[in-house]
């Protein structure tokens, strides 16, 4: 996987992790230089969205965020990399 090797059977079964980059795979046969290799895209299934109370605020002023994701089985609120809260 990306330059890795995971296996060394006819059949293999690789876990993605939930975060990833697209993969490529490459199989040769009896150790040849000559392999195929094909792309695999991770989609995930949810949409994460937000909406806030305002656009603009004063120094000291507060604003609301609204969960809009779809499709979501946790979440996190990170501001300049502080967690405010999450779930899962």
């Amino acid at each position: 996987m990306n330059g890795t090797e995971f296996g060394s059977s006819d059949n293999v079964t690789y876990v993605f992790p939930r975060k990833a980059r697209p993969a490529t795979v490459e199989d040769s046969v009896n150790y040849c230089l000559s392999t195929v290799g094909q792309t695999i895209e991770i989609v995930c299934p949810g949409d994460a969205s937000f909406t806030t109370s305002a656009t603009t605020i004063l120094p000291g002023g507060t604003i609301d965020f609204f969960n809009t994701s779809s499709a979501a089985n946790s979440y996190a609120w990170i501001l300049d990399g502080t967690v405010y809260s999450a779930n899962g």
